[in-house]
């Protein structure tokens, strides 16, 4: 109804409003039985408990209510935006993109222009402006720091454009993980990210069987293995609900490695930054 709304004589407004609405009614719960298993691998930390006093007693009745309400969260974020890995072919574009531009700055700053020493000129800015604050860098240091930057993000993209960066997936069987794995790895992270505000425990991933045949599983490992499985089920995903624990076990670790790093795949949803 979204998209025909302008064509039937609705309104941008109108048509904003719908989209809104189609967002928002996506909802998602976990049937009594999860909640309980749910709340069992993720006992509050005292520092959760007082922020919860603090600042949602006056709304959320309980803090299993508002621990329950971080995990649901994450399964709407999750089935409200369909996060996709950035494909090869734009990948590509703004490699070509830089690669444009800064051959066009790395001419302009090394061609002798008339502007040199004027309003135009921005290096001459760079030193005057600089001087109120106490730095002495000269026009012509100005110059030779910008110009490195640029003649070393022209180098970063020619150098990335060379190598096998494909404009897109040949290989079908590969795309098709890539687009049903990577939004799972932002859930997990998702998930990850609330247990850890919550139980203020870091994340361990661990999951064998041992001598007796018997699973043994890292408290954090055993919450995915509760709550992913019914979000990726209401997500239509086909064969998303299977997951099994060595599977949990690498995607624990891949995502521990990528916060070591600063980089947060649960920023998804905002940011394509990480």
């Amino acid at each position: 109804m979204a998209k025909n709304s302008l064509a039937l004589g609705g309104t941008p407004g109108a048509q904003t409003s719908s989209v809104i609405a189609d967002f928002l009614q996506i909802q998602f719960d976990f049937t009594d039985e999860q909640k309980q298993r749910l709340l069992a691998l993720c006992p509050p930390s005292e520092q959760f408990l007082e922020s919860y006093r603090q600042t949602l007693a006056a709304w959320v009745p309980t803090p299993e209510t508002a621990i329950l309400e971080a995990i649901r969260a994450c399964g709407r974020r999750f089935l409200r935006n369909k996060v996709q890995p950035i494909s090869k072919a734009n990948q590509r574009e703004y490699l070509e993109a830089i690669e444009k531009h800064t051959s066009a700055l790395k001419t302009l700053f090394t061609s002798v222009m008339d502007f040199d020493h004027t309003i135009a000129d921005p290096f001459q800015f760079l030193e005057l402006s600089g001087r109120q604050r106490g730095d002495k860098r000269s026009r012509r240091e100005h110059w030779s720091e910008v110009l490195g930057m640029v003649v070393m993000l022209n180098f970063f993209a020619k150098w990335q454009l060379g190598r096998d960066v494909k404009p897109a997936d040949t290989d079908v069987k590969e795309k098709t993980r890539r687009k049903t794995e990577y939004p799972r790895l932002v859930l997990i992270a998702d998930l990850l990210a609330a247990y850890e505000r919550i139980t203020g425990l870091v994340p361990s991933a661990t999951a064998y069987q041992d001598a007796n045949g018997q699973r043994r599983v890292s408290q954090a490992v055993d919450f995915i293995s509760v709550a992913v499985p019914p979000i990726m089920k209401a997500s239509r995903v086909k064969n998303s609900e299977v997951l099994d624990d060595q599977t949990i076990r690498k995607e624990v670790a891949k995502i521990k490695k990528l916060w070591e790093r600063d980089r947060h795949p649960e920023r998804e949803y905002a940011f394509r930054d990480w």
